[in-house]
Protein backbone atom coordinates (compact mmCIF):
# COMPACT_ATOMS: atom_id res chain seq x y z
CA UNK A 1 0.00 0.00 0.00
CA UNK A 2 1.20 3.48 -0.78
CA UNK A 3 0.74 6.23 1.76
CA UNK A 4 -1.39 8.96 0.25
CA UNK A 5 0.23 12.28 1.11
CA UNK A 6 -1.84 15.42 0.67
CA UNK A 7 -1.10 17.00 -2.70
CA UNK A 8 1.12 19.99 -2.06
CA UNK A 9 0.66 22.66 -4.71
CA UNK A 10 3.62 25.01 -5.04
CA UNK A 11 2.30 28.51 -5.61
CA UNK A 12 4.10 31.84 -5.48
CA UNK A 13 3.73 33.60 -2.15
CA UNK A 14 0.59 35.65 -1.83
CA UNK A 15 -1.33 33.86 -4.59
CA UNK A 16 -4.11 31.47 -3.68
CA UNK A 17 -4.28 28.06 -5.29
CA UNK A 18 -7.17 29.04 -7.56
CA UNK A 19 -5.37 32.13 -8.83
CA UNK A 20 -2.23 30.12 -9.56
CA UNK A 21 -4.33 27.56 -11.42
CA UNK A 22 -5.94 30.35 -13.46
CA UNK A 23 -2.58 31.93 -14.26
CA UNK A 24 -1.12 28.70 -15.64
CA UNK A 25 -2.10 27.94 -19.24
CA UNK A 26 -4.42 24.92 -19.51
CA UNK A 27 -2.69 21.58 -19.84
CA UNK A 28 0.69 22.90 -18.74
CA UNK A 29 2.66 20.55 -16.52
CA UNK A 30 4.63 21.82 -13.57
CA UNK A 31 7.88 23.27 -14.98
CA UNK A 32 9.92 21.66 -12.18
CA UNK A 33 9.68 18.26 -13.91
CA UNK A 34 12.10 19.28 -16.69
CA UNK A 35 15.78 20.08 -16.10
CA UNK A 36 16.21 23.84 -15.89
CA UNK A 37 18.92 23.91 -18.55
CA UNK A 38 16.58 22.85 -21.36
CA UNK A 39 13.81 25.29 -20.44
CA UNK A 40 14.09 28.99 -21.22
CA UNK A 41 14.11 31.01 -18.01
CA UNK A 42 10.59 32.09 -16.98
CA UNK A 43 11.89 35.59 -16.22
CA UNK A 44 13.99 37.19 -18.95
CA UNK A 45 14.74 40.87 -18.50
CA UNK A 46 16.56 43.01 -21.03
CA UNK A 47 17.88 46.36 -19.82
CA UNK A 48 18.61 49.02 -22.44
CA UNK A 49 20.23 52.24 -21.23
CA UNK A 50 19.27 55.49 -22.95
CA UNK A 51 21.59 57.44 -20.65
CA UNK A 52 24.41 56.62 -18.23
CA UNK A 53 22.81 54.67 -15.36
CA UNK A 54 23.96 52.40 -12.56
CA UNK A 55 22.11 49.19 -11.97
CA UNK A 56 22.23 46.53 -9.28
CA UNK A 57 20.56 43.25 -10.25
CA UNK A 58 19.59 40.15 -8.29
CA UNK A 59 18.02 36.99 -9.71
CA UNK A 60 16.01 34.64 -7.48
CA UNK A 61 17.42 36.47 -4.45
CA UNK A 62 21.07 36.02 -5.48
CA UNK A 63 23.09 39.12 -6.43
CA UNK A 64 24.06 38.99 -10.11
CA UNK A 65 25.89 42.22 -10.92
CA UNK A 66 26.36 45.90 -10.21
CA UNK A 67 27.23 47.87 -13.30
CA UNK A 68 27.13 51.33 -14.81
CA UNK A 69 25.70 51.18 -18.31
CA UNK A 70 26.54 53.77 -20.93
CA UNK A 71 23.92 54.99 -23.44
CA UNK A 72 22.81 52.23 -25.83
CA UNK A 73 24.46 49.50 -23.74
CA UNK A 74 22.25 46.60 -22.71
CA UNK A 75 22.32 43.72 -20.25
CA UNK A 76 20.25 40.56 -19.96
CA UNK A 77 19.19 39.06 -16.63
CA UNK A 78 17.36 35.74 -16.37
CA UNK A 79 15.80 34.02 -13.37
CA UNK A 80 13.49 31.18 -12.48
CA UNK A 81 11.10 33.22 -10.33
CA UNK A 82 12.06 36.88 -9.99
CA UNK A 83 14.57 39.54 -11.01
CA UNK A 84 15.04 42.51 -8.69
CA UNK A 85 16.67 45.63 -10.09
CA UNK A 86 17.77 48.80 -8.31
CA UNK A 87 18.43 51.60 -10.76
CA UNK A 88 20.06 54.96 -10.15
CA UNK A 89 18.03 56.87 -12.74
CA UNK A 90 14.54 55.59 -13.50
CA UNK A 91 14.27 57.68 -16.66
CA UNK A 92 17.54 56.48 -18.19
CA UNK A 93 16.58 52.95 -19.23
CA UNK A 94 14.00 50.76 -20.89
CA UNK A 95 13.11 47.31 -19.57
CA UNK A 96 11.79 44.43 -21.65
CA UNK A 97 10.25 41.51 -19.74
CA UNK A 98 9.93 38.27 -21.73
CA UNK A 99 9.84 40.24 -24.97
CA UNK A 100 7.30 42.84 -23.77
CA UNK A 101 8.46 46.42 -23.37
CA UNK A 102 7.61 47.70 -19.89
CA UNK A 103 6.32 51.16 -18.97
CA UNK A 104 8.86 53.72 -17.69
CA UNK A 105 10.05 53.10 -14.14
CA UNK A 106 9.74 56.75 -13.15
CA UNK A 107 11.03 60.26 -13.82
CA UNK A 108 14.64 61.02 -14.69
CA UNK A 109 16.97 61.24 -11.73
CA UNK A 110 14.85 59.06 -9.42
CA UNK A 111 16.23 55.92 -7.80
CA UNK A 112 13.82 53.00 -8.23
CA UNK A 113 13.67 49.35 -7.23
CA UNK A 114 11.60 47.04 -9.44
CA UNK A 115 10.62 43.40 -9.17
CA UNK A 116 10.03 41.47 -12.38
CA UNK A 117 8.25 38.11 -12.29
CA UNK A 118 6.49 35.95 -14.92
CA UNK A 119 3.32 37.88 -13.99
CA UNK A 120 4.82 41.28 -14.81
CA UNK A 121 6.72 44.25 -13.43
CA UNK A 122 6.14 45.84 -10.05
CA UNK A 123 7.79 49.09 -8.99
CA UNK A 124 8.48 48.72 -5.29
CA UNK A 125 7.50 51.68 -3.13
CA UNK A 126 10.32 54.16 -2.61
CA UNK A 127 11.26 54.88 1.00
CA UNK A 128 8.68 57.02 2.80
CA UNK A 129 11.05 60.01 3.12
CA UNK A 130 9.47 62.75 0.99
CA UNK A 131 11.64 63.87 -1.90
CA UNK A 132 12.27 67.60 -2.15
CA UNK A 133 10.34 69.29 -4.94
CA UNK A 134 12.28 69.50 -8.18
CA UNK A 135 10.46 72.69 -9.17
CA UNK A 136 8.46 70.78 -11.77
CA UNK A 137 5.01 71.71 -10.42
CA UNK A 138 4.00 75.35 -10.75
CA UNK A 139 1.36 75.25 -8.00
CA UNK A 140 2.78 76.01 -4.54
CA UNK A 141 2.29 73.30 -1.96
CA UNK A 142 -0.23 74.01 0.77
CA UNK A 143 1.00 76.44 3.39
CA UNK A 144 4.18 77.39 1.55
CA UNK A 145 2.92 80.89 0.78
CA UNK A 146 1.63 81.57 4.30
CA UNK A 147 2.54 84.99 5.78
CA UNK A 148 5.68 85.15 7.87
CA UNK A 149 6.82 81.66 6.84
CA UNK A 150 10.32 81.56 5.32
CA UNK A 151 10.51 79.61 2.06
CA UNK A 152 11.49 76.01 2.59
CA UNK A 153 14.95 75.41 1.23
CA UNK A 154 15.96 71.79 1.12
CA UNK A 155 19.27 70.40 -0.06
CA UNK A 156 19.11 68.29 -3.23
CA UNK A 157 18.48 64.63 -2.49
CA UNK A 158 21.67 63.34 -4.04
CA UNK A 159 24.60 64.87 -5.88
CA UNK A 160 24.65 64.20 -9.57
CA UNK A 161 27.63 62.07 -10.67
CA UNK A 162 30.24 64.15 -12.49
CA UNK A 163 29.88 64.19 -16.26
CA UNK A 164 32.74 62.51 -18.04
Amino acid sequence: GTASAPAAVATPAGISGTEAARAAPPGSAAPQTKPASSVPAPVRVEILASDTVWISAAADGQPRFQVTLQPQQSRLVTAQSAVRLRVGDAGALTLTLNGERQPPLGPKGQVRTVLLTPQGMQVLAPPPRPAPGEGESTAPAEGETGPGKPPAVEPPEQPKPPAF
